[in-house]
């Protein structure tokens, strides 16, 4: 699974939301779930398409983060 977050929706917002403890959202931090960050509003096909691009070909190769991968908080 891939969260692709806009800046409103950051992926601090979702360590916030996994650090809540609800069930919920548990998920964000399983193997396999990784995120990538997108400078874009809320419809990124329109205003950075070619940006989108990239990170659709990048998740489908297998990159991105992990919910804590490269927080300082993990290490």
């Amino acid at each position: 699974m891939t969260f692709v977050a806009r800046a409103e929706a950051s992926l601090e917002f979702a360590r916030t939301l996994h650090g809540t403890g609800l069930p919920r959202f548990a998920k964000l931090a399983e193997p396999g779930v990784t995120f990538f960050e997108l400078a874009t509003g809320h419809y990124p096909m329109l205003s950075t398409p070619v940006e989108l691009a990239d990170v659709l070909v990048r998740a489908a190769a297998g990159e991105g983060l992990g919910l804590y991968e490269g927080c300082p908080s993990a290490d």
